[in-house]
């Protein structure tokens, strides 16, 4: 049995063009050609209300990335430019059992009464992946006493 060199050049070319087609819905091409590239997830953290007022209490989520989040959230006040100023000495742990934290959490926090009003300040928690801070401003609002002018 003999096969025409026409034949056998449209053969090799349809299960070429069959074979990338069917890799990349499976995804094996990515990985032979190195084009598939994972987004790894960063953390993220929201506190809620973003104006809570002196000794209220403060919701915070934070949302581990892929590679985990440190386990303490830490408060900073904030300067002109944006910019982390003065850590406060008060920490947040939300995962007591480990020092790397993957599952997301939201727990409440009570404003100290080292925080002054008036002041933004933010809660900023580390991501692993990129050891850098993630931060979620908020303000320390004051409340003046009710039934005074």
């Amino acid at each position: 049995m003999e096969i025409k060199k026409p034949v056998l050049v449209t053969s090799i070319a349809m299960v070429f063009v069959i074979g990338l087609v069917l890799g990349s819905f499976t995804g094996i091409n990515n990985m032979i050609t190195g084009q598939g590239v994972r987004r790894d997830r960063l953390t993220t953290i929201s506190v809620e209300p973003a104006l809570v007022p002196a000794d209220g209490r403060l919701t915070i989520t934070v949302v581990p990335g892929s590679k985990g989040a440190e386990k303490y959230v830490y408060f900073y006040s904030i300067g002109d430019m944006g910019q982390l100023r003065v850590r406060m000495d008060v920490s947040q742990q939300f995962c007591p059992h480990n020092n790397r934290c993957k599952d997301p959490q939201t727990f409440e926090y009570k404003i100290p009464s080292a925080m002054n009003p008036n002041i933004v300040y933010a809660a900023t928690v580390t991501d692993v992946l990129t050891d850098e801070k993630v931060k979620a401003l908020f303000e320390v609002g004051y409340e003046a006493p009710k039934g005074h002018a």
